[in-house]
C-alpha cells in the first residue's frame, strides 16, 4: 500500500506541475496577447501591397476588369494575348478597326473578338491603355 501511495503522490505532484507550467505559458500568452499593438507602415503605395493608381488609370483597370479580363491578363497569354505595355495604337486598332482575317489565321490568334465595339469609347480606350502601359 505504501509504494501505491508513493506513485500516486508523484503523479499528482507531476501532473500539478504540468498544469502550473501550462497556466504560466499560456497566461503568458494571453496577457502579452492583450498589448496594444502599433501597425508597422512599410509602404504607403496602397492597400496590401496593391499600388495606388491615378485616376484615369484607375478607371482603365476598371474598364479592364468589366470588359477586358475574362480573355486577357496583364501577363500571362490565356485565351487572348498578355496585354501588359501594350501601345495605345494596338489597343486602338483592336478596338475600333476592322480585324484581319488573314492575320487571325496566320499567326493563330483571334486578335479581336470585337464584342465591344461601339461600346467603349475613345476616352475610355485612352484609360485602359494607360492602365496596360503603368509602371509596375
Amino acid at each position: 500500500m505504501k509504494t501505491n501511495r508513493k506513485y500516486i503522490v508523484q503523479f499528482v505532484w507531476g501532473v500539478s506541475g504540468i498544469l502550473i507550467m501550462a497556466l504560466i505559458l499560456f497566461g503568458g500568452l494571453f496577457y502579452f496577447g492583450e498589448q496594444q499593438r502599433t501597425p508597422v507602415v512599410i509602404n504607403e503605395s496602397g492597400f496590401c501591397g496593391v499600388p495606388n493608381l491615378p485616376e484615369d488609370m484607375q478607371r482603365g483597370k476598371e474598364l479592364f476588369d468589366q470588359n477586358c479580363f475574362a480573355c486577357h491578363k496583364l501577363e500571362i497569354n490565356v485565351l487572348g494575348p498578355a496585354l501588359k505595355n501594350t501601345d495605345h495604337l494596338v489597343v486602338h486598332t483592336w478596338l475600333f478597326g476592322e480585324p484581319n482575317k488573314k492575320d487571325q489565321v496566320e499567326y493563330g490568334w483571334m486578335f479581336h473578338v470585337q464584342t465591344f465595339k461601339d461600346q467603349i469609347s475613345e476616352a475610355e480606350s485612352l484609360a485602359i491603355s494607360s492602365y496596360l502601359n503603368q509602371t509596375n
